[in-house]
This record gives C-alpha cells, sequence and structure tokens, in this order.
C-alpha cells in the first residue's frame, strides 16, 4: 500500500436536490501510463500479439426505486484463441418479481484490445469527489487480470459517468476522475449480449 495523507476536505450538501458531494485531496503518487498498459495485459497500444491479458470481469449493479431494482448485471471474460468467450448474466427485481437470463458472448481481441487502451487512458490523479444522489445507487467494478497482474476499477458515485473511479493495480490504491472506465464499459457492453438487460427491465415494469 502506498503511503497517503488526507490533506482537505469539502463537503457539500444540495438538500432540494438530494445530493450529497464530499470532496478530498490525497498525496498519492500515481504511476505512468505505461504502469497501467502492461497490468491491464496491453505491453505495447493495439498490438494483438503481445495482449496478456488472461481474464475480464464485470459487475454492474444498480439499485434505486424501481420495480426493476436491483438491476445486476455480470460478465466474465477469457482469452481463447484469438478472441474472448465467456458468460452474461442478467437478473432484474426482488423476491417478489426476479426475471433473470443468461447468455453466452464471444468478443475478438481487437475489440478487448481497444477497451483495454481507453482503460489505459484513464488519468490517474491525487483528488476525487463522490457524488450520492438519493434513489441513484450504482456499484461497478471492472476487473482486469493478466500476466503482469491485477487491476480493479470501482464505483459507487451517483455523477456523470460514475466519476470518480478508483483504481487498484496489484492491490494498491488510485484515483481516476477520468470518463473513460465509464466510455470503455460502453463500448464493450456492445458485444455482450445487447438488449437482454433492457428486455428484462421492460418486462420488469410491467
Amino acid at each position: 500500500m502506498p503511503s497517503k495523507k488526507k490533506l482537505d476536505i469539502g463537503v457539500w450538501v444540495l438538500a432540494a436536490f438530494g445530493i450529497i458531494v464530499v470532496a478530498s485531496f490525497w498525496s498519492i503518487v500515481s504511476p505512468s501510463k505505461e504502469t497501467l498498459l502492461v497490468a491491464l495485459g496491453l505491453s505495447a497500444p493495439s498490438s494483438l500479439d503481445r495482449l496478456k491479458t488472461t481474464t475480464i470481469t464485470i459487475q454492474d449493479n444498480w439499485m434505486g426505486m424501481s420495480p426493476a431494482s436491483p438491476i445486476k448485471a455480470h460478465y466474465v471474460l477469457t482469452q481463447g484463441d484469438g478472441h474472448f468467450d465467456g458468460q452474461a448474466d442478467f437478473s432484474v427485481g426482488g423476491r417478489e418479481r426476479k426475471l433473470t437470463a443468461s447468455r453466452r458472448v464471444t468478443i475478438s481481441q481487437e475489440a478487448v484490445a481497444s477497451f483495454l487502451e481507453v482503460l489505459a487512458d484513464s488519468e490517474l490523479g491525487n483528488w476525487r469527489f463522490d457524488c450520492i444522489i438519493a434513489d441513484d445507487y450504482p456499484d461497478i467494478s471492472i476487473t482486469v487480470s493478466s500476466n503482469a497482474g491485477t487491476v480493479k476499477f470501482h464505483t459507487t458515485s451517483s455523477c456523470e459517468d460514475y466519476i470518480p473511479w478508483t483504481i487498484e493495480i496489484d492491490g494498491r490504491p488510485y484515483i481516476t476522475n477520468s470518463h473513460n472506465p465509464a466510455q470503455a464499459l460502453r463500448q464493450l457492453k456492445l458485444f455482450m449480449a445487447p438488449g437482454t438487460l433492457e428486455n428484462l427491465i421492460q418486462q420488469a415494469k410491467w
């Protein structure tokens, strides 16, 4: 764990809108982009023959005041011969009316490499703010394992694109206020049973 010291904190509460924003500054020395590239399994950008990523696990959960809540989308992808294979598991609703679906997915190495490059462009910083909006509770994690180690992106923020995200590289925590993790996730979802979760949500509302 790197040494870190909290230097300053600010708290703003916008009660009328049900929004809480907490800002803080941490003295964390950020690694270089090259370090993040290697940890994600990209020894060099756009070099498919050097893609060392072995497994990608994504948990995309949400809770709020909705008949479809809680909404869960879990994905596990493993590198195969020239592509990534895996499964997408979806569930919506509670115990009274829980709807589920599972789909097998196959994604090209090119699509996965593009996803990883967007993640790697997440600028690491030493300050963060947390945004909590009433009735909007996401909980998202993206875990990438490679021969070089493990990187985990995680957020519970209600702000745009779920900023900020924490990034753990082999257990060491960092911070990013970048839109890239959310952008990368949207990009990869286009190949992971698109429309399945949306159909379940519509069914749960009726």
